[in-house]
């Protein structure tokens, strides 16, 4: 345990900010003791990468995570508004598409693990739209790990978000759940995306 702390005090005193880039993504681990997974959105808000740790007391042992999150839009407004059969009447539209975890869905670890969400953002009001996008990490019905939580202004149409990331060598066995809540303003869909350690 004092191996786990001096860990942690040296990832925190050591990492700083790179770019001089205008967002920042933060994660923390849960349990008996709480780490952190800390980074800097480069370019304009679409990628990041993390490098930190998280302790959760359910998994009893340190992570070190290496996470890298990625954007990209994939139909305009217009080809959305197709879609979803949408003229325009509706306010504002917050919907999850389809999710995925590529390569596969049993993992071993040290192996990388890639969750794609698609979803639909259409705000009759604005061109564009703060979006809040949550990432977190599950294990046996307990949060474990925050991989991104951050606001990102998103043009009208439809996006994919993807998260990469290596398993610890050390992970605990059994089925995992990452899960991706979207915000915005008070209208909001959650993409739940299951993958076993093996």
């Amino acid at each position: 345990m004092c191996f786990f702390m001096m860990l942690l005090c040296f990832i925190f005193s050591s990492c700083a900010p790179m770019n001089g880039g205008n967002q920042e993504v933060a994660g923390a681990g849960t349990g008996a003791l709480a780490g952190a997974v800390v980074g800097q959105m480069l370019g304009k808000s679409t990628e990041a990468t993390l490098l930190g740790a998280a302790i959760g007391g359910a998994l009893g042992y340190a992570v070190g995570w290496q996470i890298k999150s990625q954007a990209r839009q994939v139909y305009t407004q217009q080809q959305t508004r197709q879609l979803v059969a949408d003229t325009g009447g509706q306010k504002k539209v917050v919907q999850v598409r389809s999710e995925s975890v590529e390569p596969k869905k049993q993992f071993k670890p040290g192996e990388k693990v890639t969750v794609r969400v698609t979803y639909i953002i259409l705000d009759s009001q604005q061109q564009k739209v703060a979006v809040h996008e949550k990432k977190t990490l599950w294990f046996k019905g307990a949060q474990q790990a925050v991989f991104e939580d951050t606001t990102i202004n998103r043009e009208n149409g439809t996006w994919e978000s993807s998260i990469t990331f290596q398993l610890p060598s050390d992970v605990e066995k059994g089925d995992y759940q990452v899960r991706q809540d979207i915000y915005s303003g008070q209208t909001r869909d959650s993409a739940n995306v299951q993958f076993s350690v093996i």
